[in-house]
């Protein structure tokens, strides 16, 4: 064999040596960048994961809350329903009153118009009723004077349901006045009441005389015997004080006499 052949074919195994030396190195290099592909694709998959975890979670949550909200908003609605059923009740409850008020007032317009027609002209009352217009001293409070007895009286034969009643009280003067007076506060227009002595009365001789006086002015006076009356009705507009007073005569015949016989004001009424 040559050298020459000898040379080349040197060269050849040289060569062929150098080959199978770089091949491992490339075979590395793509091994190296196959693991960090696999690991990047690993951690990309691990944070799909925790991404989907916490998706899982706030969903649940989210869930949650909207079930809640959900269960609010019934709960409200059925509330409200509720309350709308309270509201038409009451607003039937309060068309039932209307009617019951308007009910009451026909009812009570009926009975003063027969108390009315139960009146008489002289204004006498047959009834126990009290027109709507008026009061009677016997229902109110007096300021000052003596007591009188309330109830009923009868005068001249007939009863006065609301009356007061005076007794001379004790002692046997020639004249004795006695007096009682109740406030006006300038709310009246007429004072009315039926005057004389009671029928109960022991004396027959006993005579009293009446006087009406408001504001210290006196605007009715009148005297009378035992069995006799007197119907009054005088203005009392923008006054004041409103005082009775009578006095007391004593009886020319006073056998019999009684230091507690009374005058009656029978059904003494102040009117609108």
């Amino acid at each position: 064999m040559s050298q020459k052949s000898r040379d080349n074919r040197a060269e050849e195994q040289s060569g062929d040596g150098r080959t199978s030396d770089a091949r491992p190195v490339a075979e590395n290099a793509m091994e190296l960048r196959t693991k960090k592909i696999i690991a990047i694709l690993g951690v990309c998959t691990a944070v799909l994961t925790l991404l989907t975890a916490v998706l899982g979670v706030v969903s649940v949550r989210v869930n949650q809350q909207k079930d809640q909200a959900e269960g609010r908003v019934e709960a409200l609605s059925d509330e409200v329903s509720g309350l709308s059923e309270q509201v038409a009740t009451l607003k039937t409850e309060r068309d039932t009153l209307v009617l019951d008020i308007d009910r009451l007032r026909e009812e009570r317009d009926g009975l003063r118009q027969d108390l009315d027609d139960a009146t008489s002209e002289d204004g006498e009352s047959s009834s126990d009723g009290i027109p709507p217009n008026m009061v009677y001293l016997a229902d109110e409070q007096m300021l000052r004077g003596e007591t009188p007895e309330k109830g009923a009286a009868n005068v001249s034969g007939k009863t006065y349901v609301h009356s007061i009643s005076f007794a001379q009280g004790y002692g046997r003067s020639e004249a004795k006045q006695v007096y009682a007076e109740y406030d006006l506060g300038r709310r009246y227009a007429e004072f009315t009441a039926v005057i004389g002595l009671s029928d109960k009365n022991r004396n027959g001789n006993r005579e009293v005389k009446f006087e009406v006086i408001v504001d210290q002015e006196v605007i009715h006076e009148e005297t009378l015997a035992a069995g006799a009356s007197k119907k009054v009705a005088v203005k009392v507009a923008n006054g004041q004080r409103l005082r009775l007073q009578m006095t007391f005569f004593r009886p020319s015949d006073a056998s019999g006499f009684d230091d507690n016989d009374k005058v009656v004001w029978g059904d003494a009424a102040l009117r609108v």
